[in-house]
């Protein structure tokens, strides 16, 4: 009796024992088969196939609105790229967006490729090795059941919508998760929505950012308006990659752009475009660079120059008469009229001098006067 209880607990123990390694190997064997059931969908129609499939798109849309960017500016033409111009700078940055974003593409179509028909031979003969590996490959009823619980999680998989965040200008690295594909760009930034700068005279547009957020939009519009000073101009936006410039709406009140009443009225050629209605990108960059240098210290602000004008002093030399003419603001053309007037004769009214002559008249006439001339023979003898 004794003997049998021993043999008892120590089944009990054995059990006990090793239950966790059953239970971990019913769990790795399930992965397995689950991995080899999204295997048996085809090629093309896993779900890490599909959502890099869906990244290559959105970042194939996100490339579009760049070049359609470098169209608008003047910094392309399709085939060509200009070189200089008054938006040399924005072109600059628009190019090196592109250039980023052109290796993002390359890089996640590789990834796509690893899980499509190329991929699945190779991936295929590395999950029976592990199957094998662990003792997977059991009887037909447990193989069955671990198949088909694969297919129901590929199945579930499939219907989870995922995540593709395209963040700034996609110009980061991709960072993959169980079932998200993040592309990381290098700068912050976590908007949904771009924003762009609408000209109220002709409805004319052009992007501002391109991954903002809407605690971003009050930076946004400052930026639009610096950019088109003196012409009424207004923030809009819409969401990306899902939505199109032309369903855009304003930032102040959300109407659709379509109902601005000069909504596209800059591509009609018949009426002619006012000077009054334009932007000055050049001046905006100019100045966005003389700020950026001042922040980095490599450009100092313009230092100021006060001209002190000197205060006339006296010559001690003059009379004091002289020294006054400049607090009376009398010029030389004065003092010469005043000059002129004093040495001219007047006629004498005998009738009402205030002098009254009382003698006889001292001085001869001078009708009489002699000629001292005549006769000077008679004077120095």
């Amino acid at each position: 009796m004794r003997s049998h209880w021993v043999q008892i607990v120590t089944l009990l123990l054995a059990g006990l024992m090793a239950s966790p390694a059953a239970a971990q190997g019913a769990g790795i064997c399930t992965r397995l088969q689950a991995q080899l059931a999204s295997l048996s969908t085809g090629p093309g129609t896993s779900a890490a196939y599909r959502r890099y499939a869906e990244a290559v798109a959105k970042q194939d849309r996100q490339l579009d609105k760049v070049r359609s960017d470098l169209m608008r500016y003047g910094c392309s033409s399709g085939s060509l790229v200009a070189q200089g111009g008054r938006n040399a700078s924005g072109c600059l940055t628009l190019e090196r967006a592109q250039t980023r974003m052109q290796a993002n593409l390359r890089a996640l179509e590789r990834k796509r490729d690893s899980f499509g028909e190329r991929g699945n031979g190779s991936a295929r003969r590395r999950i029976d090795a592990a199957i094998k590996a662990n003792g997977c490959d059991g009887p037909a009823d447990v193989t069955r059941t671990a198949a088909i619980q694969g297919i129901r999680d590929a199945r579930r998989a499939a219907r989870s919508p995922g995540l593709v965040a395209i963040l700034g200008d996609s110009g980061g690295r991709v960072r993959e998760t169980r079932s998200t594909i993040i592309i990381e760009p290098h700068a912050s930034g976590s908007g949904g929505y771009r924003t762009l700068c609408v000209r109220s005279c002709d409805g004319f547009f052009f992007p501002i950012s391109s991954a903002a957020s809407p605690n971003d939009f009050a930076r946004d519009e400052r930026t639009c308006r610096m950019m088109c000073p003196g012409t009424p101009a207004e923030l809009y936006y819409h969401s990306v990659p899902d939505q199109e410039s032309e369903d855009m709406v304003s930032a102040r009140d959300n109407e659709p752009y379509t109902e601005l009443p000069t909504a596209f009225a800059y591509r009609s050629t018949a009426k002619p475009m006012s000077q009054a209605c334009s932007c000055n990108m050049a001046a905006f960059y100019q100045e966005m660079q003389r700020r950026e240098a001042i922040l980095n210290g490599t450009q100092t602000e313009a230092p100021v120059t006060t001209w002190v004008r000197p205060s006339a002093r006296p010559d001690p030399g003059e009379d004091p008469e002289t020294n006054a003419n400049p607090d009376a603001e009398l010029s030389g053309s004065d003092m010469a009229a005043v000059a002129a007037a004093s040495q001219g004769e007047r006629p004498l009214d005998t009738q009402s001098r205030p002098v009254r002559v009382v003698g006889p008249q001292f001085l001869p006439d001078q009708s009489q006067a002699l000629d001292l001339t005549q006769n000077t023979d008679r004077i120095f003898r």
